[in-house]
């Protein structure tokens, strides 16, 4: 089962522990830009505590564009999702992420032809 954590500010971070031990997969998502760098040093922090249990998820953002340079602030996620987004930019940030362990993308934009060729990607799992 999955526990979804969508447009959220705040975190509970003794549910969202108690939700994966109890074999639910937690998503924070997003589906437009209301995050900041002080929520995205939060995730960070959750990310880097429960490793690739975690899944952090950026999706929509329908009305503006996705930048991957958010990303900077997210060091320690292991498993990203970036997915049903329209317009993007800064895609290359995305090389910052060298613990990604798994990893979704889907963009209607146009992917560069060598993202595979990532250094971030070289460890998936998935």
């Amino acid at each position: 089962m999955i526990e979804r954590i969508t447009d959220q500010t705040e975190f509970d971070e003794e549910k969202i522990a108690t939700s994966l031990s109890n074999g639910y997969e937690v998503v924070i998502q997003y589906s437009k830009d209301i995050y900041n760098p002080t929520i995205l040093k939060q995730i960070d922090a959750l990310a880097l505590r429960h490793g690739e249990n975690l899944q952090v998820r950026f999706f929509g953002h329908y009305n503006t564009q996705f930048d991957f340079e958010i990303l900077e602030h997210l060091p320690s996620v292991q498993n990203l999702a970036v997915d049903c987004l329209n317009n993007i930019k800064h895609i290359e940030a995305l090389h910052q992420l060298k613990g990604l362990r798994r990893f979704t993308i889907g963009a209607n934009d146009k992917l560069p032809i060598d993202l595979l060729e990532s250094p971030a990607l070289i460890h998936l799992r998935k």
